[in-house]
């Protein structure tokens, strides 16, 4: 038997792009340094994208999320957030 993982994300329910906010502070934290934050705001974006997939059942990559495409914010959290800044773990 596998180790099962449970993830959970909270969604503040006062904060209307929660993806977007995300995205923003990872780019903050970036800027500031704090490359640890950083990593975790994009992965808590690529978790988003992906929860709200699975509840829209929406995986198409021109599906709209918070007036961006799917793929425009993996590619975002991906390649321009954890890989161009060297935060992806081993």
């Amino acid at each position: 038997m596998g180790a099962k993982i449970k993830v959970m994300i909270k969604f503040d329910k006062n904060t209307e792009f929660p993806i977007t906010k995300a995205w923003e502070k990872g780019q903050l934290a970036v800027k500031e340094g704090r490359m640890d934050d950083a990593r975790d705001w994009f992965d808590s974006g690529i978790a988003m994208v992906a929860t709200y997939s699975m509840e829209k059942n929406e995986f198409g990559d021109e599906t709209i999320i918070e007036n961006k495409t799917r793929k425009l914010w993996l590619m975002r959290f991906w390649k321009v957030g954890l890989e161009n800044n060297n935060l992806l773990l081993g």
